[in-house]
């Protein structure tokens, strides 16, 4: 769990818990699942692509 102050800091955290995971574990991240949340497009979406993590979004309205 990552305590966020505001939305912008998802691509910095996430990136710190990708460095984590490769560290600890020395496995690859496959894929990630989010919501359709603006905070995880845009450069988020080209961070996974470069890093060959498949991005998931939930379908809108879903809980």
């Amino acid at each position: 769990v990552y305590a966020l102050k505001t939305k912008d800091q998802v691509l910095e955290k996430f990136k710190e818990f990708h460095a984590l995971v490769k560290r600890q574990t020395g496995k690859k991240l496959k894929c990630v699942r989010s919501d359709n949340g603006g905070e995880h497009c845009g450069p988020f979406d080209v961070y996974c692509k470069q890093q060959g993590i498949a991005h998931e979004k939930t379908p809108p309205k879903t809980p």
